[in-house]
């Protein structure tokens, strides 16, 4: 999972915030959010909780950052097996993965990356993984309804822009590449924008995605169509 978001909305606790919500048909839900540090400030943490069919939750929290100084952030979610490779279907019978939550920005005037942390855990219950892996909904900017509201926070108040699901963990370079060149969407091989960019939804062209508004954004991926013989 990769996107960027930027907000100036600290306002002390009440300032956490859902920034992307998977609420699962079958039990099960994940979330990275915002979560604000208690002062009006532009200070807070990056949070991935995943909550399994039973409501047992586990999360990784980055350091503290600038994350509410009305700047774009680079955000990368990826998972993979606990040694490092990469898994090769998604399932929840892989009852052992280590998620990643990476977040970075980028000065263009200094051309170089200012701010950078990354956490990681390893997860070894299946309950988890098949939240991760479950049929449901992603939510960009919360659901505002349904599982797991109110344990990340308010609806994100701010920009999103290139929302993407890759069936590939990108590598730090890739993601540094994107990090500095935000439109560009290469993957780890040179057919990875063909074949594994799953979702790609380009955000910055002013949408007002308001609950009162009726605009929708389609997702820009390459469209690809199997036949059989």
């Amino acid at each position: 999972v990769e996107f960027r978001f930027k907000t100036p909305h600290s306002v002390g606790s009440s300032g956490s915030m859902t920034i992307v919500q998977k609420s699962g048909s079958t039990g099960g839900h994940w979330a990275i959010s915002l979560q604000d540090n208690g002062t009006t400030d532009e200070y807070g943490h990056l949070r991935f909780t995943i909550s399994g069919s039973d409501g047992t939750t586990k999360f990784i929290t980055s350091s503290l950052e600038k994350f509410y100084n009305n700047d774009f952030w680079s955000v990368m979610l990826t998972r993979k097996s606990s040694s490092g490779a990469e898994h090769v279907y998604d399932s929840s019978t892989f009852n052992t993965s280590s998620y990643e939550l990476t977040t970075k920005q980028y000065d263009d005037t200094r051309q170089k990356i200012l701010f950078q942390t990354s956490q990681s855990m390893t997860v070894t219950a299946s309950k988890f993984n098949g939240a991760f892996t479950s049929s449901g909904f992603v939510y960009l900017g919360g659901s505002g309804s349904g599982a797991g509201v109110g344990s990340f926070g308010n609806a994100f108040s701010g920009s999103l822009m290139e929302y993407r699901l890759w069936s590939e963990a990108l590598s730090s370079s890739v993601f540094d590449n994107h990090v500095r060149a935000p439109k560009a969407y290469n993957g780890n091989t040179s057919a990875s924008s063909y074949d594994n960019l799953v979702v790609r939804y380009q955000l910055d062209d002013n949408h007002n995605m308001s609950a009162s508004m009726t605009e929708s954004v389609s997702s820009t991926q390459h469209i690809r169509t199997y036949e059989t013989a």
